[in-house]
Order: structure tokens, then sequence, then C-alpha cells
């Protein structure tokens, strides 16, 4: 059983753009971007706290991920807070890292890659309510 993930290239999480009121993605959505991306990890988590998240996570994430990206395969990364569905059964946020390759993902999964040398004393602790690695199997753009 295999997931259909399809990314856009004006709108690179647009699957989520119906369940997020904001959505911060970096770098800036390219055709190049969409071609590289393998492979999707998609962080939820049903924290109350997205506010203070997003501030820590633009503050010291960011940051870190653009520089440590061309070294580590990642070729984006984007947060979103939820609109609907509502309820506690249901993430309140999600952010995601794209990688080129499973290999650099999985690297990601355990801690490497862009991972490495965040300032995790300076972020509060999310609990992730779940963590699918997807592979990208379609994607479109912008006629040419």
């Amino acid at each position: 059983n295999g997931h259909l993930l399809k990314l856009h290239a004006r709108h690179p999480i647009v699957f989520w753009c119906l369940c997020h009121r904001r959505i911060i993605t970096d770098p800036t959505p390219t055709k190049k971007w969409f071609i590289s991306a393998s492979y999707v990890i998609l962080n939820f988590t049903n924290s109350s706290a997205v506010e203070k998240h997003t501030k820590e996570l633009g503050k010291y994430v960011v940051p870190h991920f653009k520089k440590m990206m061309p070294e580590s395969g990642m070729v984006g990364w984007g947060l979103g807070s939820k609109i609907t569905p509502q309820g506690e059964d249901f993430a309140t946020m999600m952010t995601y890292d794209s990688y080129d390759s499973l290999e650099n993902a999985m690297i990601h999964l355990s801690g490497g890659g862009t991972i490495e040398g965040l300032p995790h004393e300076k972020i509060s602790t999310i609990e992730w309510s779940m963590r699918p690695l997807m592979k990208v199997i379609g994607s479109t753009g912008p006629k040419q």
C-alpha cells in the first residue's frame, strides 16, 4: 500500500492548506525543490503551545536548518498550524522535513543531519504524536 503525496510548486504543502490557518515554508519554493524532494517526514503534535513553538522554531531551527541543508540533503522545511478538524484527537501543528534521499531522511530521524547541533536547551520540547516518512511519488508545478 503506497501513499500518494502530491506537492504543488506554488504552494508546497497545498495538501495541508485547507487544514491550517498559517503556513510557513522555508526555503521559498522553487521548481528545483520539487524535483529534488524524494522523501518527506511529516511531524504532528497535539501541543497547546503552538504560538510558543512557532516563535522558537523560527528563531532557532530555521537558521540552523538553512545552514545545514546543503550538506545534509534536506531540500525543504515547513510549519503549519491547524484550522480544522477540531478536537483532542487531531494534531494542532505539523512540520515537514523534505529530503533528497531515503538515507538522508533516515539520518534525520535518527537525530543526525540537520538535527545535529540544534540548541535543544533553548527550544521547548515538542511531543510528536506521529512522524510518518513518506516517499514522494508525484508532484506538479506551473505549466511551462
